[in-house]
């Protein structure tokens, strides 16, 4: 059977290391959106060599000051509210899926 969850080139045996990786990606990736309002999933994926995807194109992140956006990334793996995450932080487990909180659909709505 093939597996449906890409899997990122960077990914190592330490769980330490996946660990501290996704957490400088994840900080790397806010630290894009602040200073330039956007990022699109594909550039996350990027960051965590992922490969690619169709809808990465046109969802992602925006700063927004009406409260309408979360205005910060989460890659669903530091907030501690899945066991299976809580075993990865802790070492116990060693992958992880990645549930990003995009904002969704968002290249209709940077301006030109």
């Amino acid at each position: 059977m093939l597996d449906s969850h890409p899997h990122s080139t960077s990914w190592s045996k330490e769980p330490e290391y996946n660990l501290i990786f996704l957490k400088c990606q994840q900080n790397y990736a806010n630290d894009l959106l602040r200073s330039r309002g956007h990022v699109f999933l594909n550039e996350v994926y990027d960051l965590c060599g992922i490969p690619r995807s169709k809808a990465g194109a046109v969802v992602g992140w925006l700063l927004s000051d009406d409260n309408t956006t979360d205005n910060f990334i989460n890659f669903g793996v530091f907030d501690g509210t899945s066991y299976r995450a809580r075993d990865f932080v802790n070492g116990l487990e060693g992958a992880i899926l990645l549930d990003f909180n995009v904002d969704g659909v968002i290249y209709d709505k940077l301006d030109e």
